[in-house]
Order: structure tokens, then sequence, then C-alpha cells
């Protein structure tokens, strides 16, 4: 430990180059890995945008066998892609998330990430080795 003086020193490295800096730059690249919600709202977005094309196409041919307009049909279909695409599916599952940790939080449960409501909301079992008793309840 140091207490006064003084001294001089040689810059070695900096930024990135130092070990502090590889340590930042590794966990900087580091991926998230998707939670299961993730994961099942990308496969339902895929399955909608699949099925809705589908129907397009089929509508924009339908309209064209009957002798329509084949540029009305193109707009037609363009339009009915663009109006099933559900935008409000993000805001929805984030509404539902907070709705769960409001409820958490009234059980004295904090929780930092939204996405912990999903982890803590699958799960069946928690173990612990801290028990205390709230009126007729026992909780770990």
């Amino acid at each position: 430990m140091v207490v006064k003086g003084r001294g001089k020193g040689i810059v070695v490295a900096t930024a990135e180059h130092t070990e502090m800096g590889k340590i930042s730059l590794r966990l900087s690249k580091a991926k998230t890995p998707k939670t299961p919600l993730q994961k099942r709202l990308t496969r339902l977005g895929l399955w909608l945008v699949i099925v809705s094309v589908a129907l397009c196409v089929v509508i924009v041919v339908i309209g064209f066998a009957r002798g329509n307009y084949w540029l009305d049909m193109l707009r037609v279909g363009i339009s009915l892609a663009v109006s099933v695409i559900p935008e409000g599916l993000v805001a929805v599952t984030t509404v539902t998330m907070a709705i769960g940790v409001s409820r958490m939080a009234k059980n004295n449960v904090v929780v930092r990430k939204l996405h912990a409501v999903e982890t803590l909301g699958s799960i069946t079992t928690i173990c612990s080795d801290k028990v205390r008793k709230i009126s007729n309840r026992t909780m770990y």
C-alpha cells in the first residue's frame, strides 16, 4: 500500500488491449440465449407470416381468375399481407409480463429483468434452505 510519495509509470496498453478491455470485449460479444417464450413467439410469427402470404396469394389468384385487373389484385394482395402482420403482439407480451411483475411484487418478489418473470412462471419447484412461516402458509 502506497501512502505518500511520487512515482513514474509507463503505459503499455490502453482500452481493449488491457486485460480489463479484453474481458469487456468478450462480454460484449457474448450472446444471450432466447427464452422459451421468445422462441415460441418467433415460431408463431413465422407461422402467421407463412399462412397470411399463402392466403394473400390465393386471393390474388382467385381475383385474377375472375377477370379482375392484375394490378388491382396485386394491390389487394399487398394490402392484405400488410394488414395481417400482428404489430401489437410484442406490446401485448410486454404488458402481460408487466402484469406478472406487479403480481410478484405483491408477494414480495422483486424482479430486475422482465425475462425473469417468464422463467419464474414456468418453474414448478423451488429448492431453498430458507424457510419462514407467514400466517398459515410456509414460504420457501
